[in-house]
């Protein structure tokens, strides 16, 4: 982010790198299916498939990067970077939210140590 063009939009740059991505993953895939290949479709056409498949596709993959380069033009790339660790705190939550995961003493341990960190690191 630092060396990017500024006259580049955050858009333009999510969409363009997401291009770059899927062209390079895209000789892997075909490479997989090559090898492995979907002989039965039907429980991809199921309706809570292409939810999921959906809401994959325009909440963690399309916004989140959205938002991240939105946050870090509007507050720079190194006071962002302490961000990044939030995102295992907010994957521990989502886990213990929606997968019934059992809190355990190193969740609270290491929640605690990124809260900590994340605010003795925004402190000017």
């Amino acid at each position: 982010m630092r060396i990017k063009d500024k006259a580049i939009s955050g858009n333009v740059f999510v969409t363009v790198s997401s291009v770059l991505g899927a062209l390079i993953l895209s000789p892997i895939s075909i490479f997989y299916f090559i090898l492995f290949p979907v002989t039965d479709i039907s429980p991809y056409l199921q309706s809570d498939f292409i939810l999921g498949l959906l809401y994959l596709v325009l909440f963690p993959s399309w916004l989140a990067y959205l938002f991240w380069n939105k946050g870090i033009v509007e507050i720079g790339a190194t006071r962002g970077e302490i961000y990044t660790h939030l995102i295992p705190l907010s994957g521990g939550l989502f886990s213990i939210v929606f997968l019934n995961v059992e809190i355990n003493w190193f969740h609270i341990v290491s929640a605690f140590l990124i809260i900590i960190g994340v605010v003795l690191c925004s402190k000017k």
